[in-house]
């Protein structure tokens, strides 16, 4: 799923985008990108323990441009790699 820039989603929310970041931090506490990115790897995190997807075409899916850079933000995030995931996620369905 694409989403519009920061400035098109202002935009059609009758706003500017430096007040929507703002309004966004404030409300939220995160930023904008950041909490687009933590909603990408809680659906890859899903996608890893209830699919049978390759880890790549997750990675892609969830809108990461290359492999490395998606198990390293993964890691970063949940403290384990999302092969560990889907390694203890397989033997936990066994």
């Amino acid at each position: 799923m694409d989403f519009p820039s920061l400035k098109d989603f202002a935009l059609q929310i009758g706003t500017n985008e430096f007040k929507l970041k703002y309004g966004f931090k404030e409300l939220y506490g995160t930023t904008v990108y950041r909490f687009l990115v933590q909603e990408r790897l809680r659906k890859a995190q899903m996608m890893i323990q209830y699919s049978d997807l390759p880890l790549k075409s997750i990675a892609y899916m969830t809108g990461f441009k290359s492999m490395p850079h998606f198990s390293r933000t993964f890691k970063k995030r949940y403290g384990y790699s999302p092969s560990a995931l889907r390694n203890n996620s397989i033997e936990d369905n066994d």
